[in-house]
């Protein structure tokens, strides 16, 4: 049991299943108990009600939705775990779907002398109503509901079947001949004798950056892109049931109905921001595959079996030894200044001192032993303002991407106690071993580590009175969070940060000499930032769009991937083979995470966030300014979603924000 949060981390699949069905009956009771009142009895108060149990529910739930995500080493309780993620959400939609409580609720109005916390949960209440169809006839409202359940249980599966898969690729001693010594010995040997290589990302990158073989990365890349085949259907379906519903919703596509209460307001504005921006570096990103292209020709001039152009699994290996011919420095070698432990205690001193908060370690239960807990208070009031785990190395069956997971949300309850935020960052970076105790960060884990620090203090440092203002997105069922083209906004302006010389030097200390990142060598990783930055902003930006043209008309999926091949060719530049068998669509985890018709939302809110950065650069001192540090945590971070996105931004900046400076550093060389 973990003392701080009273919450149990170890629950039996049994135990997962009775609570959950005890949420299940205290949510039927409450909105029976209102749909039973008098008309003229309901008031603000079951609105009111109606929060506080969401807020329980929420808090005393991840006790039964983490081991899914990360929290057990047993297949039989994630599998229970999961089921009760699925049930949890279909809990939510089935209230924000259900005709006789928004009939009793739909006229209420706040009272007198309430706050505008208060006005804005009515108002988001409201709009959770109408854009789930509680205000449909009884038939089309029955149908959207078994669509939604039907949806949420497809998500669960499709995840569930990446989390638990443990596909692997054998590889002999001379196919792995490039690696060294220290990376052939993280891999298993069979009995055969084979290395065995796990397809998960952080497992078969370095391979795919360091083995010059073309046939080795074919083999290893396709087969990373080949895993979870039965996604594929369960893609299908869920493009279907999504349209479906968005349509008897009233909406002209489910990426409509997406766009609804974002930012970007409407699927067609997103549409336009990608193609103008895909536009405006295609001359430049072309030039980028032909430069690419020519180094492939020229760097395996003397290899066999090697293709003409740049392929899916050239990307990563041809573009690490384009940069160290032309920046004149080696990743590997640039690593050994970025220990993990170093790196990280680098973070908390950078985050303490431009946000005003500290950081103490507890000694409190976890649910493994790799995990680490800290409290974080306020410098000068010396007032706790939340919690956070660090789980940093992957484990079977554990999420495979990175990501910061709300744990409890923040909020006040009916008797006026205030229950603090914390969250989780789950990653997957390199395990300590023997030989390197201290894992070893590149530069790109560097700047991932610091942007899911960011979200672990938007989330900390979040101050709401109802849990619906909290930071949270849908990696947990219960419904919060801020708008989705603004989410990633705060840390992608963090991440900035990694590309300073202080900053870096501030990160590195040589494994074994201890010495800082030397000036020279800085400059030359900073220099390496806009490497085939177009090119690779047009390959994401293509992604988006597929996704986004996914969701905007009823697509099967032996279409969709037609849709992918297509536009990773036409927008992405990508050379992808006309017999390419893989199918990257199905271990693509936004699109079941709550980011469908949504993955363009890291570059709006990459759009904004160099526009917050540009702010702290022209500043007197700089990115480590604490005065704006302290702004930004008043302004951006602490509010939650008790303010909309763009109105947190123009109360930061004093001014509409601009998206110019954004244009201009990806068209930049420098």
């Amino acid at each position: 049991m973990n003392r701080t949060l009273r919450l149990n981390w170890r629950r039996s699949a049994e135990d997962i299943a009775k609570r959950t069905t005890a949420y299940l009956s205290w949510q039927d009771e409450l909105v029976q108990s209102i749909c039973d009142m008098q008309q003229d009895d309901v008031g603000f108060e079951q609105v009111k009600q109606l929060a506080y149990l969401d807020a329980k529910i929420a808090r005393e739930s991840i006790e039964v939705v983490l081991p899914a995500f990360c929290a057990s080493n047993d297949p039989a309780v994630r599998s229970a775990s999961m089921e009760a993620k699925t049930k949890l959400l279909s809990m939510w939609q089935s209230r924000a779907q259900n005709r006789k409580l928004y009939d009793k609720l739909k006229n209420v109005t706040c009272p007198a002398g309430a706050g505008p916390q208060d006005q804005r949960l009515l108002n988001v209440m409201f709009k959770q109503f109408e854009k789930n169809g509680a205000a449909l006839s009884e038939e089309l409202n029955g149908k959207v509901t078994a669509l939604r359940e039907e949806q949420a249980q497809l998500c669960g599966e499709f995840e569930q079947t990446i989390n638990e898969c443990t596909d692997s690729v054998k590889l002999s001693e001379s196919e792995v001949k490039d690696l060294s010594p220290s990376q052939v010995s993280k891999l298993s040997t069979t009995e055969q004798g084979q290395l065995e290589v796990g397809l998960k990302f952080p497992e078969v990158f370095p391979l795919l950056t360091t083995i010059k073989d073309e046939g080795v990365r074919r083999k290893l890349d396709v087969a990373r892109l080949s895993r979870c085949p039965d996604n594929l259907n369960r893609l299908s379906k869920l493009l279907k049931i999504r349209h479906e519903a968005a349509t008897m919703l009233g909406y002209g596509s489910h990426a409509d109905y997406m766009m609804d209460g974002r930012l970007a307001k409407s699927s067609e504005s997103v549409r336009e921001f990608l193609t103008s921006t895909l536009d405006l570096l295609r001359s430049k990103a072309q030039a980028q595959v032909e430069t690419l292209a020519a180094f492939k020709a020229q760097l395996m001039a003397e290899e066999d079996g090697v293709t003409a152009g740049v392929k899916p699994w050239d990307v990563h290996f041809l573009t690490k030894k384009q940069k160290e011919e032309l920046y004149s420095y080696d990743d590997v070698a640039v690593s050994e200044y970025f220990p993990l432990p170093h790196v990280l205690q680098g973070i908390f001193d950078m985050y303490s001192e431009l946000l005003g908060v500290e950081f103490e370690e507890l000694d409190d239960d976890v649910w493994d032993e790799s995990v680490r807990m800290f409290q974080v208070t306020d410098q000068a009031t010396k007032e706790v303002l939340g919690y956070f785990f660090l789980d940093l190395f992957p484990r079977d069956g554990k999420y495979s991407h990175q990501c910061v997971l709300p744990i409890t949300p923040c909020f006040v309850d009916e008797d006026g106690t205030k229950h603090l935020p914390a969250v989780a960052m789950v990653g997957n970076f390199p395990k300590p071993t023997e030989d390197q105790p201290q894992p070893l960060l590149r530069h790109t884990q560097v700047e991932t580590l610091f942007h899911e620090f960011g979200h672990v203090m938007h989330g900390v440092c979040t101050n709401s009175k109802y849990s619906l203002f909290s930071w949270a997105w849908s990696a947990v069922p219960w419904p919060g969070g801020v708008e989705y083209d603004f989410l990633e906004t705060p840390s992608m302006m963090f991440q900035n940060w990694v590309w300073e010389v202080p900053v870096l030097q501030m990160l590195s200390s040589h494994v074994e000499t201890k010495l800082k990142l030397p000036t020279e060598l800085a400059e030359k990783v900073i220099s390496a930032r806009q490497h085939n930055k177009a090119w690779a902003e047009s390959r994401y930006m293509a992604l988006a769009l597929v996704d986004l043209e996914l969701h905007s008309s009823d697509v099967h999926a032996d279409t969709a991937m037609e849709l992918y091949n297509k536009y990773m060719k036409q927008y992405g530049l990508l050379d992808i083979p006309d017999d390419d068998t893989a199918h990257f669509l199905s271990t693509f985890y936004h699109l079941v995470m709550g980011y469908d018709a949504g993955y363009y939302s890291y570059a709006w809110s990459e759009a904004y966030s160099d526009d917050l950065c540009l702010e702290f650069k022209t500043s007197d001192q700089g990115l480590l300014n604490p005065v704006l540090g302290r702004r930004f945590r008043d302004c951006i971070l602490e509010p939650g979603a008790t303010v909309a996105g763009t109105d947190m931004i123009r109360r930061f900046l004093g001014r509409e924000p601009s998206t110019d400076p954004f244009i201009k550093r990806l068209l930049s060389d420098s």
